[in-house]
């Protein structure tokens, strides 16, 4: 049974990475951030697609820092928010120097809350 890939698409699917317990005053809910796991492995001219969520009635503006310069490489670089507290980056026709580090990081909309939570994702093309 070949398992290897069923265990790569995993990587497409937002899997839980860590849980963080915020506190709030108004919710004192459990604050989690899903991203996919710690390191990802993909083959040059495959697709990346990483998904960031935050689990929070509160709102979070999510960014994703990525090693690509997204104004040369925006034909190759999607970034999309379609859910609230949610954005992903999807790098089409990937190619070994898009190996690095790719890291979410989620503000609290409120820029009077001190709240920023940051994942980390290293992704190696070969």
């Amino acid at each position: 049974m070949d398992i290897l890939p069923s265990f790569r698409q995993l990587f497409a699917v937002v899997v839980l990475f860590g849980a963080i317990h915020g506190s709030s005053e108004s919710e004192g809910k459990e604050l989690v951030i899903t991203v996919p796991s710690g390191k990802v492995a993909r083959r040059v001219d495959d697709d990346l697609n990483l998904t960031c969520k935050v689990a929070s009635d509160e709102r979070f503006h999510i960014t994703w820092v990525i090693p690509q310069d997204k104004v040369r490489q925006a034909h190759r670089v999607k970034i999309e928010s379609e859910h609230f507290n949610e954005k992903s980056v999807t790098i089409y026709n990937l190619e070994e120097p898009d190996t690095g580090w790719y890291t979410c990081v989620a503000r609290h909309h409120d820029s009077n809350v001190n709240r920023v939570f940051n994942r980390t994702v290293y992704v190696t093309v070969s």
